[in-house]
């Protein structure tokens, strides 16, 4: 479901600062939980390690405030060319997310994983590059992810 992907997202989010040296993601049998279905169908959680990956690929980390007490979480990482990406989830978090953008990147898309979404380029987010902010709009109250693409 969109809760478990977006609680998935936000472990792995938090632990990059965190005192873990390992974590495992156990999957159950018949399909029942887990990053695929009976059918070998990918679930959202498989595109939250997909995401994930794509930033952790980043060589090197850059600051994004999360507002953990508003239920989002972030982690964001440039590659050498300066082009970016920003991983942002939300849990239980109300109304449109917007973000302070750090590090010198600009986003110029955006992909959702949700329940009308996996992974796919969504509309509905605006960047104010006076103030540095991306804004994450939402129509529905709903846990989510995206996957911030920057230049």
């Amino acid at each position: 479901s969109v809760e478990s992907a977006a609680y998935a997202a936000a472990v792995l989010q938090l632990f990059q600062d965190g005192p873990v040296d390992q974590m495992f993601y156990y999957i159950g049998g018949c399909g029942l939980w887990g990053i695929y279905d009976t059918y070998r169908q990918k679930r959202l959680a498989w595109y939250v390690f997909r995401a994930f990956a794509d930033v952790a690929r980043g060589a090197t980390r850059v600051a994004a405030p999360a507002k953990a007490g508003e239920g989002w979480y972030c982690l964001a990482s440039k590659d050498k060319s300066g082009k970016g990406r920003i991983f942002v989830s939300a849990l239980r978090a109300t109304g449109a997310l917007k973000l302070a953008v750090k590090g010198g990147l600009k986003p110029v898309s955006v992909k959702a994983i949700d329940a009308a979404h996996a992974y796919a380029e969504v509309k509905g987010w605006t960047w104010d590059a006076e103030k540095g902010e991306l804004t994450l709009a939402r129509d529905l109250e709903e846990n989510g992810v995206w996957l911030v693409e920057c230049e």
